[in-house]
């Protein structure tokens, strides 16, 4: 599971700056996002996007949903691609410095399923 809040922050020209107030102006769009594994290849995903202008404007709220979901769809897209990737693979992975939070995070979890699943057959003999 893992989950995330983006929060993007528009604000007119020479006015956004950190430590200073807020432009009366500003708008600001809040993203959370919820991810929750079903099974080794799929996953759920939920987001609800917040925003501090026009709360009640249906229509906006109608273009922004469209906007967002295109976005989505074309990050399932890759997603999906790489998934496939994953799934042919003749090579090992390369992994980047970068990957190495999240190798480190699923060896750990890896580690406490072993245990986990171990001590579950012990005490079923």
């Amino acid at each position: 599971p893992s989950h995330m809040l983006a929060r993007a922050l528009f604000t007119p020209a020479g006015t956004g700056c950190e430590g200073k107030p807020l432009h009366p102006d500003v708008f600001f769009m809040d993203s959370y996002n919820f991810l929750t594994p079903v099974d080794e290849k799929h996953t759920r995903y939920f987001w609800i996007q917040m925003r501090n202008v026009r709360a009640d404007d249906t229509e906006l709220s109608a273009q922004m949903n469209k906007a967002i979901r295109g976005v989505f769809e074309e990050d399932l897209h890759i997603l999906n691609a790489v998934q496939i990737g994953m799934d042919t693979k003749l090579t090992p992975n390369l992994d980047l410095k970068i990957d190495n939070a999240p190798l480190r995070f699923r060896r750990k979890l890896q580690q406490m399923i072993d245990a986990e699943t171990s001590r579950a057959a012990m005490a079923a003999e």
